[in-house]
């Protein structure tokens, strides 16, 4: 677990050239863009030659710099505020310039006192124009330089380049090929993610941001999400621009606040200085501060088109039991050589978002001096000769805290040997103590063996396993050989760790237990994506077992009565099908589920048991489960609101002996996994056939911003409300069969109701619960579990 290279996973390789070289006819023009009143140096003025798509804009400190071949060029620089200046150059020599740029005269039209204020009728005729020029864009083309940076505190961490080509049609959206990369020593070329990665383009109507998907400006929802109030009025190439101010008018959803600039004429974006609303959260972070910037150009006189766009980020992570250093980010991309509604291969668009071109790998000093964007500050020189390969973004980035003790091969090499020891505590065998071994080749092959000794019911247990994984069949092989005590067979919530816990301190096991004594042979393939086939032969030999441990560590309570089976051979046939993302989700739904969370969507079972086949038993059992769960409200969101819902089923043929009948789950000591019955005993209610389902709505953080409790609103709280509904059926066969009273069904419905809170310290969840129905258990239950942590 190495969670410093896990949080910065962005990032870099190769080395710094000072060796510079240029072909003959090529001349470089550069210099400094400065206020002439003030002499301070202007960031992001738009450097523009004339009667070209070629242009540039100017860095943090003022300067650009553009190579061009030999020849008369109209050399124009504009910025909102400022009057345009124009030069002309006879390119035969590199020239280096100093602009001056006087700011424009601020005409304030005479305001009328109306109800609406002029920014609104502003923005009203941008959406009705904007379809103008938006309708007749088809396709684009364009050169982008890229540059990344990670900012430990005040100094820079890493630094990641990229000079990369943009397509976009209209019908097939946005593909980047990247062609050049350079980065600081410190990190890999894999790990170089310098790139416009999608145009962030401020006249669409919904803008998707880290997972949000926000309004606007210019969207047919702006004037109802935004506020708008005109703030000044500048003249600039030609134009008038409006600068508005924006705020968000809707607390729930993800808006901007800023400024935005209009251009009269066509009512285009010009500029944007955004940042998000306080609905804007990343997980795991305790803060983040998130400013976005974006420049506009004319193209082809009607077409404005992105020029730059520059994002400055700082995160404070907040993670319970670890500290992460804050870090900042900065990523800046200009755009430039645009191509407007050009042809373009069909063979780009059937390629991934983000590729590399073949040539990537060899960094070309000729070609990065000859075609340099934004010139390197005096500190981001420094950091490319100063961070080598040693400092790595995971020792910089290194987390500190209690919990990473528990790294791995931290310092914990004592405590190796732990691998190889089985524990664990029932009232059948008591304390079992064993040694396991596991042996793996190379993926293909993987075994575990495992030998112990039961100190209560005196018995030495095994379990060889062997599985055989065949990649180019998509399927494995496995072999099992056994001679142990198990469980009755359920959904296998609580492991053996859990179970002895709860065993040892609270005289509760939830399981009911016999010996098993044969082999198993499984096979498991996938014949298309998402889907899995399981053929599964039991043969064992099973046996009753009982109580024997009567005593724990700290309660006196009896531990309830292991359930009897009936002893005799089983063997049985399973088939078994499994669907995973039965429904295809969308690309950031991904955020709903559980880490780690491999459960199939859709699990179909068939397991047939025959004196046919040698067996003693004669039943067929058919299982099924669903589970799914589906955004309903606040969609824009990172973390949507989401419903969800799990379905559980089974019934049978023939007589089903007690190890085979099918129970509702509970829950155990005060923890509730998910298909759980929270106010239910353990083990209360079997059948020869079942219905469960458990139904939940997660509110996220929303009920508290509608109460305005911040506190609990900025910790993540997420509030939930769930219902649960189970039935079990005993046939009066099966009941003549079973001839015991052990086992009963549910006699009706049974049904719960409740809600909880979860993300806790950022993993618990507790839930509180009722029982509806008059059934067997308890009226009221607190539990908690592990919740899910997006």
């Amino acid at each position: 677990m190495n969670l410093g290279k896990s949080f910065f996973l962005l990032i870099l390789f190769v080395f710094y050239s000072e060796a510079f070289a240029f072909s003959n006819d090529q001349f470089t023009v550069k210099g400094k863009v400065i206020d002439k009143k003030t002499k301070n140096f202007l960031p992001s003025v738009i450097v523009r030659i004339l009667n070209t798509n070629k242009g540039t804009l100017t860095d943090d400190n003022g300067s650009f710099q553009i190579n061009l071949e030999k020849g008369r060029y109209d050399i124009q620089f504009s910025i909102v505020g400022y009057n345009t200046e124009k030069i002309t150059v006879d390119l035969n020599k590199n020239l280096d310039v100093i602009i001056e740029l006087e700011e424009s005269f601020v005409q304030m039209k005479e305001v009328l006192v109306v109800a609406e204020d002029p920014g609104v009728g502003i923005i009203r005729r941008a959406i009705a124009n904007k379809k103008k020029w938006i309708d007749k864009l088809n396709s684009y083309k364009f050169t982008a330089y890229s540059k990344q940076i990670i900012n430990k505190e005040d100094s820079i961490a890493s630094i990641a380049e990229s000079y990369s080509y943009g397509y976009w049609k209209k019908t097939e959206g946005f593909r980047e090929v990247i062609f050049q990369k350079r980065q600081t020593e410190n990190i890999k070329v894999s790990q170089n993610f310098a790139m416009v990665g999608g145009i962030i383009n401020f006249n669409e109507d919904v803008i998707n941001i880290a997972g949000y998907k926000f309004t606007g400006p210019t969207s047919a929802n702006a004037l109802d999400d935004y506020s708008f109030k005109l703030l000044k009025t500048y003249e600039s190439r030609g134009f008038n621009i409006y600068e508005i101010e924006m705020k968000p008018a809707n607390r729930f959803k993800p808006l901007f606040d800023g400024i935005i600039c209009i251009a009269d004429s066509i009512y285009s974006i010009t500029k944007v200085e955004l940042k998000p609303n306080d609905v804007f959260k990343i997980p795991f972070t305790k803060s983040i501060e998130l400013n976005i910037s974006q420049r506009f150009n004319v193209y082809d006189t009607i077409f404005w088109m992105p020029v730059d766009i520059a994002i400055n980020a700082n995160f404070n992570i907040k993670i319970p039991g670890i500290n992460l250093p804050a870090f900042g980010f900065k990523q800046r991309s200009i755009l430039y050589d645009y191509e407007i509604n050009t042809d373009l291969p069909d063979s780009i668009f059937l390629k991934k978002r983000n590729v590399l071109d073949t040539t990537v790998k060899t960094y070309d000093s000729t070609y990065w001096e000859a075609n340099r964007v934004l010139a390197l500050s005096t500190s981001e020189e420094k950091a490319y000769k100063s961070l080598d390969s040693t400092k790595t973004l995971d020792k910089q980035f290194k987390p500190t805290g209690p919990l990473m003790a528990l790294e791995k091969n931290n310092n914990l090499s004592f405590l190796k040997p732990l691998e190889y020891l089985s524990f664990h505590f029932n009232r059948v065998e008591g304390y079992f103590l064993g040694a396991t071994y596991n042996l793996n080749y190379k993926k293909m092959f993987n075994s575990e063996f495992l030998l112990g000794y039961g100190f209560s019911d005196k018995k030495w247990k095994y379990n060889i396993f062997l599985n055989n994984n065949i990649p180019f069949l998509s399927s494995s092989l496995s072999f099992s050989f056994f001679d142990q005590t198990v469980s009755i067979p359920d959904r296998n919530y609580y492991s053996p760790f859990i179970i002895t816990l709860a065993s040892i301190f609270s005289k509760l096991d939830y399981g009911d237990y016999y010996n098993s004594k044969g082999f198993n042979i499984r096979y498991s393939f996938s014949p298309i994506k998402n889907i899995r086939a399981d053929i599964n032969y039991l043969n064992e030999k099973e046996g009753s077992t009982t109580n024997i441990v009567g005593h724990g560590l700290l309660s006196n309570k009896l531990f309830r009565k292991n359930k009897p089976i009936f002893d005799g051979k089983m063997r049985s046939l399973t088939l078994g099908l499994s669907v995973f993302e039965l429904v295809k989700k969308n690309n950031d739904d991904f955020i709903s589920v559980s880490i780690g969370d491999t459960k199939p969507d859709l699990s179909l079972s068939m397991e047939l048991s025959d004196r046919v086949i040698g067996s003693d038993f004669k039943y067929i059992k058919y299982n099924f489960s669903f589970k799914h769960q589906f955004p309903t409200f606040l969609t824009s969101l990172l973390l949507k609101p989401y419903f969800s819902i799990e379905i559980y089923g089974g019934f049978s043929n023939g007589e089903l002996p007690p190890q085979r009948l099918y129970y509702l789950e509970a829950a155990y000591d005060g923890f509730s996994p998910d298909g759980t019955f929270r106010t239910m005993n353990i083990k209360s209610f079997s059948g020869n056939s079942y219905l469960e389902a458990h139904l939940e709505h997660n509110f996220r953080t929303l009920p508290f911003k509608l109460i305005n409790w911040g506190w609990m609103e900025e910790q993540g709280i997420e509030t939930l409300v769930f219902a649960s509904f189970g039935k079990s059926w005993l046939s009066n066969e099966n009941k003549n069969y079973l001839n015991d009273n052990y086992y009963k069904d549910t006699d009706g419905w049974y049904s719960e109701l409740g809600f909880g809170f979860s993300k806790i310290f950022l993993f618990l969840r507790t839930d509180f619960s009722f029982k509806v129905t008059p059934n067997q258990g308890k009226s009221f239950s607190f539990t908690f579990k592990i919740g899910n942590i997006l």
